[in-house]
């Protein structure tokens, strides 16, 4: 994970200005809002080269970047890579001060595996010319103009085999990602495409809507070993022409319900051999945090409610996500930190952490980086 040096960019930029801006309302602008939020950072809005319609995102409001960018605010562009470029030109353009710009966007690219930032190069695989979603910002029309400009009968769904000679073509350092300026799920065989390229043991993300793919799709999506899967969900305004029914909401239902009973499972498994080493903070989020959410959650009408704050402070920082994500991402930490505290003396453990602080019982400091950092440092010296 990378956004552990995010986060401390950030605070070293708000101690420079007085207010923090993510430059960019979309999904990568947001997601670097939740990031900040899960770390105890809120923004004061968002920024738009030219605000259409939107005016706020998140709950925060959004304003036309001219109107903010000269003052004394800090800016955090939370955007792709290719209009993260354009962004950073423009804002230079326009005698922006950039020692008040962070790329915040390189970070979700960093961790995510962006083709412009990873060892392996990526080929974005488009199972299908022409997409119903058709969403307002998408420029389907000119793709589709200038695809079928020469030939008006030209193949617009990649067929199996078709897909099977492109992965026998491909380099074996190639990562795949279903995305593309469509649907992947409007062709029938991506389900079987998916498989295949999974079973080519390489890196396989997907971005959907799952327009178009059934209930055994979905359920075997929640097999196959993604290194990233992105969901893109019905919105209020219609942005994304999502095909709503009753259908829709109960699969979604049924995949955050599964998730619940799995998260329980194994909170009830780490609890059976849980150590607070007598961190109150982290007994409290065990004992009692924890308990509550899966007693008050509310899985059908409120997925994306967390209900608890998570006091204790994990190694990793957390990525934004929400609800039972956020549960899930939070226990898989404590789980990882258990192992390596466990992996020495308990006394030995315990008298490394009363060096450090005596009153580190009534501490909301990270247990497992003071450990970490006593082992590196006996290392370092001998």
């Amino acid at each position: 994970m990378f956004y552990g040096e995010f986060i401390e960019e950030v605070k070293e930029l708000m101690a420079r200005t007085n207010q923090i801006y993510i430059y960019g309302a979309g999904l990568r602008g947001k997601e670097l809002c939740h990031i900040l939020t899960r770390n105890g950072i809120q923004i004061d809005g968002f920024l738009v080269t030219e605000v259409k319609g939107q005016t706020q995102a998140l709950g925060f409001p959004i304003f036309t970047a001219n109107q903010i960018m000269y003052g004394n605010v800090g800016i955090i562009v939370g955007l792709g890579d290719i209009y993260t470029k354009e962004v950073m030109q423009y804002l230079i353009d326009q005698k922006v001060d950039m020692g008040r710009v962070i790329d915040g966007g390189i970070y979700i690219s960093k961790d995510r595996g962006s083709k412009d930032l990873q060892d392996n190069p990526t080929v974005e695989i488009t199972t299908v010319l022409g997409c119903s979603v058709s969403c307002r910002y998408c420029p389907q029309k000119v793709l589709l103009k200038r695809y079928f400009e020469t030939d008006k009968n030209r193949k617009h769904i990649m067929s199996l085999e078709d897909f099977r000679i492109f992965l026998k073509h491909t380099p074996e350092n190639c990562d795949f990602m279903f995305a593309g300026m469509s649907e992947p799920y409007l062709n029938p065989d991506c389900t079987e495409m998916l498989k295949l390229a999974c079973e080519t043991g390489r890196n396989v993300s997907l971005y959907t809507t799952l327009e178009g793919a059934s209930q055994k799709d979905v359920e075997e999506i929640l097999k196959l070993p993604f290194q990233f899967v992105g969901l893109h969900v019905a919105d209020k305004n219609n942005f994304a022409r999502i095909t709503v029914t009753e259908e829709y909401y109960q699969k979604g239902f049924e995949l955050v319900v599964r998730k619940v009973k799995k998260m329980r499972a194994f909170y009830n498994r780490l609890s059976e051999r849980f150590d607070s080493y007598g961190c109150k903070n982290l007994e409290a989020v065990m004992e009692k945090g924890l308990p509550e959410f899966f007693r008050r959650y509310d899985a059908r009408f409120a997925p994306h409610h967390t209900l608890l704050t998570l006091d204790y402070p994990t190694l990793l920082p957390m990525n934004g996500s929400a609800g039972i994500d956020a549960v899930e991402q939070y226990l898989s930490y404590l789980s990882l930190e258990q192992k390596f505290l466990g992996a020495f003396e308990r006394t030995y453990v315990l008298e490394v952490f009363g060096r450090y602080d005596w009153n580190y019982k009534e501490q909301f400091f990270n247990l497992c980086q003071i450990f970490l950092e006593h082992v590196l440092g006996c290392i370092l010296m001998g």
